[in-house]
C-alpha cells in the first residue's frame, strides 16, 4: 500500500538509497516481486504494483469449499453420500488414471443440496493398488485429499483441472433434478505423483444456474 497501483515506484537507485542497501539487493528483491504477481515493470518506462494479486491454487478439501459457498448464499447446505465402494475400473476411469482394466478403485460419488435443491455432484475415483490402507468407513463424508491421504501411502504431487460444458443426460437429469439436455459445467480435477502418474480423479457436476468460485494458490 505503500505505492499506489498503477503509480510508477522509485528508481532502483532510488530505492536503494532509501532502504540502505545495494543496488543488487533492490534489483533481485524486485525481480521475486515481478514473478510472484506484485509489480511489473514496463521496458523504458519504470516498476508499477499490480492492482491486484490473485490467489488461485485449489486447496484439499474442494467439496467443502462447495458447502461453505452455499452456506454464504444464505442457504442451508447438505451432504448426501450415493456410493462408497472397491469395484473394477471401468475403461474411461482405466484411461482417467492410466492404470490397467481390471485394476480396483475406490468410487465415492456424493450429492450436494442448497436448500434441498441439488446443485453438486461430484464422483472421486481412487487407484486401489498395492500400496493404499484399509478403506475409510467414513470416506463419503470426509473430503477427497483426506480420503486419499487415509487410503494411499504414495505422495501426490500436482493437480490438472479441466472445464467444459456437457449437456444432461438421462442420470444426470435425475441426480440434480433438471431436464435432459439442460447446460451443465463439468469440471474433471486429477491429481498426480512427482513421476505424473494418476492417482485420484474427481469429476464434478454444476447446473448452469448455480455459480461457484474456484479458489486456488497460484505458485510461480
Amino acid at each position: 500500500g505503500t505505492y499506489p497501483a498503477d503509480q510508477r515506484m522509485p528508481s532502483e537507485d532510488a530505492l536503494a538509497l532509501e532502504l540502505a542497501v545495494s543496488r543488487a539487493s533492490v534489483r533481485s528483491a524486485l525481480g521475486n516481486l515481478t514473478t510472484a504477481g506484485y509489480i511489473r515493470r514496463r521496458h523504458g518506462d519504470g516498476t508499477y504494483p499490480c492492482a491486484d494479486v490473485f490467489e488461485i491454487g485449489i486447496r484439499s478439501g474442494k467439496m467443502w469449499d462447495v458447502m461453505r459457498q452455499i452456506e454464504e448464499s444464505g442457504r442451508k447446505s447438505k451432504l448426501q453420500p450415493l456410493e462408497q465402494q472397491l469395484r473394477p475400473v471401468t475403461e474411461a476411469e482405466a484411461a482417467m488414471l492410466a492404470c490397467s482394466a481390471g485394476e480396483r478403485i475406490l468410487s465415492l460419488k456424493r450429492l450436494f443440496l442448497a436448500d434441498e435443491k441439488p446443485v453438486a455432484l461430484i464422483e472421486t475415483i481412487l487407484r486401489a493398488d498395492e500400496s493404499c490402507g484399509e478403506l475409510p468407513n467414513d470416506a463419503t463424508v470426509i473430503s477427497p485429499f483426506e480420503a486419499f491421504a487415509r487410503f494411499c501411502r504414495r505422495i501426490p504431487d500436482y493437480t490438472a483441472v479441466d472445464f467444459t460444458a456437457v449437456a444432461a443426460d438421462e442420470a444426470l437429469s435425475q441426480f440434480l433434478h433438471v431436464p435432459i439436455h439442460s447446460p451443465l459445467l463439468k469440471l474433471v480435477a486429477t491429481l498426480s505423483d512427482t513421476e505424473g502418474a494418476p492417482l485420484m480423479a474427481e469429476t464434478e457436476y454444476y447446473p448452469g444456474s448455480e455459480g461457484f468460485r474456484l479458489r486456488a494458490k497460484l505458485m510461480l
